[in-house]
């Protein structure tokens, strides 16, 4: 499709987006269910995003690191969901109005739905205290968890997400302890984008469920699937998240499996 004065412009807002799937999941959508939009990377700083909202024919946008917090104050609405967590990762112009919302939880959760995670009785280690980690926990308390062990540099964020009460006990965890053979690892830093493993100091079980948010093949996941752990890519989550963003743009079902159809070299789990 050939943009004209009547195309919606969507994309996605960060401080490093050149690499992200996102253009492609929307893109193929858009085209496969023929409508007048086009998904494009906005790659910007904080003095720009007025003028980026303010645009005609904007209709929403997806956020990712570092600006799901810092994007707050510049919503007219924000849902309960997104409220809850604290950070948005979708944005929905509706009638002049910015509506910040969160697809984040129901992503991690409807792409693990599948899986059949134990998530009641094995102890739960989350990797990090920012926006994704935030959603994670959220997703987790409404599924019924009540006991998660986290790890952050900041001890101080950790207490931010203590405070949102998502669980009725958010532990300390020091990353350098031994981890329960039977642990599920929800990896939710940067930390394996650039060879980083934050977990190095251990050996992997074969028992463990890891969970990095990287959708790309991490050394953290490596290892593990080498030891004949489940390690399970950031792949899913990113789909289904963004499937329910589409949702939200344009009022219709979540295209799951067209986006899922995008990747069909691919897995969500390594082979």
């Amino acid at each position: 499709m050939i943009p004209n004065g009547r195309t919606q412009l969507l994309g996605l807002i960060g401080s490093q987006v050149e690499h992200s799937h996102s253009f492609h999941l929307h893109n193929a959508c858009i085209r496969q269910q023929k409508r007048n939009a086009l998904y494009v990377p906005m790659q910007s700083s904080q003095d720009s995003w007025d003028a980026i909202f303010k645009l005609d024919h904007f209709l929403g946008a997806n956020i990712t690191m570092p600006y799901k917090e810092m994007l707050l104050p510049f919503m007219n609405q924000i849902t309960g969901r997104a409220q809850s967590i604290g950070a948005i990762n979708t944005i929905h112009k509706q009638n002049g109005l910015l509506i910040g919302d969160n697809t984040d939880a129901i992503g991690f959760l409807s792409s693990l739905k599948q899986r059949n995670i134990d998530w009641l009785h094995r102890p739960i280690y989350i990797i990090g205290a920012g926006g994704a980690a935030k959603a994670v926990c959220y997703a987790l308390g409404s599924i019924g968890v009540t006991k998660i062990n986290i790890w952050n540099r900041s001890v101080q964020k950790i207490e931010r997400i203590r405070k949102q009460n998502f669980v009725n006990s958010l532990l300390d965890w020091d990353i350098n302890t031994p981890l329960n053979p039977k642990a599920i690892i929800i990896q939710c830093t940067p930390l394996g984008m650039s060879g980083e493993d934050p977990l190095s100091m251990h050996q992997a079980h074969p028992m463990w469920t890891v969970i990095d948010l990287l959708y790309t093949e991490t050394p953290l996941l490596k290892r593990v699937h080498n030891a004949g752990g489940e390690a399970i890519t950031g792949l899913g989550m990113l789909i289904h998240q963004a499937a329910h963003s589409f949702a939200r743009w344009f009022n219709c079902p979540p295209p799951i499996d067209i986006m899922t159809n995008q990747f069909p070299s691919e897995t969500m789990e390594l082979a």
